[in-house]
């Protein structure tokens, strides 16, 4: 009889574990994001790979890995010193929880999409089928294949080609096939080396002594295209006041 007491309770988890969908992580921001799991933060790369951060129930005290606390940050410029603070996700676990009812046996994909700096996160749920490989989970986009070149130069020429886009290409081309003498002549700036200079990740000479952690700088996708089209504006007025 003691046998089967024991035996009942953990018979319950199992059927509370299978019973529960699984919760991943997708990032398709366009740069590196941290998220906070239940206090733990953990880093997830842009790499559109489904990452398992635990399981939605409502028995966390019950179940190992169950989600109770979600929240996420950007990882660029300033993030490590309170310029990006977190951003609480508990409504999308309760989203979770609430659409789990009419999604039996699948798992939660949480989509975090393209956003720019100044507006809030662009977050979506899907489901997928549990005995999905995660390799059907994986895509790749012409942002992913961007991000990957490393080079300022390569990224030049695969904007130029409309790897983000004819209108991005257009605006690239107006500010890189501009002659800037007259410009820079009269002390302005050269709008093709600073559009170079800032769709890379900077790299610093830091003491290899000194325990110090290099922030990450990667530029995101919109933080790039906000770039360029502020740049194409500024060509523009270059262009009015005659200064090229």
């Amino acid at each position: 009889m003691k046998k089967y007491l024991i035996a009942l309770p953990l018979l319950m988890v199992s059927l509370i574990i299978t019973s529960t969908p699984r919760i991943f992580i997708e990032n398709h921001y366009g740069a590196p994001i941290a998220l906070k799991v239940n206090d733990k933060e953990i880093r997830v790369a842009n790499d559109y790979n489904p990452v398992l951060i635990g399981y939605s129930t409502s028995f966390e005290h019950i179940v190992p890995g169950a989600v109770s606390s979600l929240a996420i940050r950007t990882t660029g410029m300033g993030s490590g010193y309170g310029a990006s603070p977190y951003t609480p996700l508990n409504y999308v676990l309760e989203q979770v929880e609430q659409e789990s009812t009419i999604n039996r046996n699948k798992d939660a994909v949480i989509l975090i999409k393209p956003s720019s700096y100044f507006s809030s996160w662009n977050i979506v749920v899907i489901w997928r089928n549990s005995n999905a490989s995660v390799s059907t989970f994986t895509m790749t986009s012409p942002e992913e294949k961007f991000l990957r070149l490393t080079s300022a130069q390569d990224r030049l020429n695969a904007l130029a080609q409309g790897i983000l886009g004819d209108d991005i290409a257009a605006q690239v081309k107006a500010i890189c096939n501009t002659d800037y003498t007259k410009s820079t002549q009269m002390g302005k700036v050269n709008l093709c080396n600073n559009l170079r200079r800032n769709i890379v990740k900077p790299e610093f000479n830091v003491d290899f002594r000194l325990k110090i952690t290099q922030p990450d700088l990667q530029p995101t996708i919109e933080e790039i295209k906000d770039l360029i089209n502020q740049l194409y504006r500024t060509l523009q007025r270059y262009m009015s006041n005659r200064w090229v």
